[in-house]
């Protein structure tokens, strides 16, 4: 799957927009995947939040152990979708992390229970 690496206001966790990597997300320490989101992150300062789901999960793990702790020190969150072969534990530092398994609908359905889990938080007064 495609990774998406956002850029976010500091003080929000809403990215005011979305860079789509459209390459294969086959997930190994150097995959054209991780070598493109590292490349994309390092060029623009305004990137400090990063998604990955299924492989571009995998591959955000290759991406956080390539940065340097200044890099590192830049992100504000870390989303990661059905990619349960990592724990969500590799993928902890000082920003937020979510985390999720495969829900009941399916791998495929990953992103969509994501986002109705957080409307309904939305929802509640």
């Amino acid at each position: 799957m495609p990774a998406r690496i956002g850029r976010a206001v500091p003080s929000s966790n809403s990215p005011r927009s979305i860079t789509l990597l459209d390459i294969s997300g086959e997930a190994y320490k150097g995959s054209p995947q991780a070598k493109l989101a590292l490349a994309e992150y390092r060029g623009d300062m305004t990137i400090t939040a990063l998604y990955g789901f299924s492989g571009g999960g995998y591959n955000l793990y290759h991406v956080i152990q390539g940065m340097t702790k200044d890099e590192r020190d830049r992100l504000h969150l870390v989303v990661v979708l059905g990619a349960p072969k990592t724990k969500a534990s590799a993928y902890q530092g000082s920003w937020e992390v979510v985390y999720r398994i495969d829900p009941p609908g399916g791998h495929m359905d990953g992103p969509r229970a994501l986002l109705a889990e957080w409307d309904a938080a939305k929802a509640k007064p």
